[in-house]
């Protein structure tokens, strides 16, 4: 936000020898950013930067857990690789948010109401895909036992 330090003009005439001249204040002025440990957290870039290595990590992950689905094919929904397998399945499903929220700060101005409406869709599709990955990593596994 940019405006005038009208402050710390005088507001008599008489005071004025106390203050600088009105003229030399007319600088521009700016709210001091948000930094979070180093980083400028106000920086589209950054975002972008870490949805984006978001993104590759939900990319590892998928694979890591395909594998994983593999190897246990004919397990119990209780041992241990499936619960594991099915959490890191919800790890990526949250990660995966966040990669597509960078996708979209960084596209929203070229896809308009359009890619506004896509995000939506995907992001709540993704909200509801992590819904039924807690449930596999969590209910199922405790409902099993019994």
């Amino acid at each position: 936000m940019v405006g005038r330090c009208d402050i710390l003009r005088p507001r008599t005439p008489g005071r004025a020898s106390q203050f600088r001249e009105a003229t030399d204040m007319d600088h521009e002025m700016t709210i001091d950013k948000v930094e979070t440990d180093g980083v400028d957290m106000n920086n589209h870039a950054t975002l972008v930067r870490r949805a984006g290595a978001a993104a590759v990590a939900v990319a590892v992950l998928i694979v890591i857990t395909q594998v994983g689905d593999l190897l246990t094919l004919n397990a119990d929904a209780d041992e241990a690789l499936v619960v594991l397998n099915a959490i890191l399945k919800l790890g990526a499903g949250c990660l995966l948010l966040l990669g597509l929220v960078g996708l979209f700060v960084r596209q929203a101005e070229a896809t308009g109401t359009l890619g506004l409406a896509g995000f939506l869709v995907a992001f709540v599709g993704t909200v509801l895909l992590a819904g039924d990955l807690w449930l596999e990593a969590f209910a199922v596994p405790y409902l099993t036992q019994e």
